[in-house]
């Protein structure tokens, strides 16, 4: 069961022993890998600070809180990579640098925006426990009225310039994007946010 010795001792043994099978010998193989460098990823996402977010749901949890559990600890953890992969001893061993960045945007505002599409936190905003307790605190804030999904998709779109589409479609960089909502949309019969 192969063409070189690599292991005599367990041969003679085996050998030695009359085994029909004997072991210490191995096969030759080349596996070939394509690899991809990835040498850019954005976690981005899109919010929802409608007042709907206040509603509890049937397990009884606020589902502006769920959505800040989700969010925040995942921004914990981008910053923690950026932080390793910056470090000297990781970064010698990598073939090229890697960055990791996250926007995060709101369909209904925050403090920066009432009522309108905002970005809370800018792809450019490096990650720091600031940046961290201050979108925590936006991410507390709702308020009435229609939350407008559609812009948002559109004014992220709008992001997308040519020159970063060519870099999407290399597959060097990869963008992620997470939609956070409750999926309550603005009631044209009762004329509430948070008809049920």
């Amino acid at each position: 069961e192969g063409v070189r010795l690599g292991s005599p001792v367990e041969a003679y043994i085996d050998i030695m022993s009359g085994d029909p099978d004997p072991g210490g010998f191995e096969l030759e193989t080349v596996k070939k890998k394509n690899i991809l460098d990835v040498t850019e990823f954005d976690e981005d996402a899109i919010v929802d600070l409608t007042a709907s977010m206040n509603d509890v749901d049937s397990y009884g949890h606020v589902m502006r809180v769920e959505q800040k559990k989700a969010i925040l600890p995942m921004l914990y953890q981008i910053m923690e990579i950026n932080e390793r992969l910056n470090d000297s001893r990781t970064a010698s061993k990598l073939r090229q640098p890697v960055t990791i960045n996250s926007s995060i945007y709101s369909i209904h505002g925050g403090k920066k925006n009432k009522g309108n599409y905002a970005c809370l936190k800018s792809p450019e905003e490096k990650l720091t426990e600031a940046v961290m307790v201050n979108l925590a605190h936006e991410l507390d804030e709702t308020t009435p009225g229609v939350g407008d999904l559609l812009s948002a998709l559109k004014k992220y779109r709008d992001t997308i310039t040519p020159e970063l589409a060519e870099k999407l479609k290399s597959g060097k960089f990869i963008k992620l994007l997470t939609i956070y909502s409750d999926g309550n949309l603005w009631c044209s019969a009762c004329g509430h946010e948070s008809c049920n």
